[in-house]
């Protein structure tokens, strides 16, 4: 029998995991991100954007992780995907699916800066 779990901060509920429950898993080992080139072909695959766009939210995603202070998962990508193969710029995308999830204006303003320094705005179009 396998099961998965997300441990930490960023995914406690109401109530914490049971000391008696976490210890019916026996192994438990840490996965991680996925590579940056796997990512990016999943996004193409799934989504069927571009692979310049493509490239564009996984640099992003990777330096917004290295934060380690705002959830940017390939699920996360998957959104911002979505969003930019429905029309939406990639800029704007990250501003919905990340910038507005962040909880301190510290942080918010951290991943503005990582957005708008890769290059995917236009300099008249700056976050805020």
């Amino acid at each position: 029998i396998v099961g998965t779990l997300n441990l930490g901060h960023n995914y406690s509920g109401t109530f914490s995991m049971d000391a008696a429950l976490s210890n019916r898993f026996e192994y438990i080992c840490e996965v991680g991100n996925i590579p940056v080139d796997h990512e990016i072909k999943v996004l193409v695959n799934r989504v069927g954007i571009e692979d310049d766009k493509a490239k564009s939210i996984v640099n992003v995603a990777t330096n917004v992780r290295a934060l380690n202070a705002v959830e940017c998962s390939i699920r996360t990508t998957l959104m911002i995907a979505t969003m930019v193969k429905n029309g939406m710029s990639v800029r704007n995308a990250y501003q919905t699916a990340v910038v507005l999830r962040c909880n301190t204006q510290s942080v918010r303003k951290q991943v503005i800066d990582l957005v708008n320094k890769i290059g995917i705005y236009t300099p008249s179009k700056k976050f805020f």
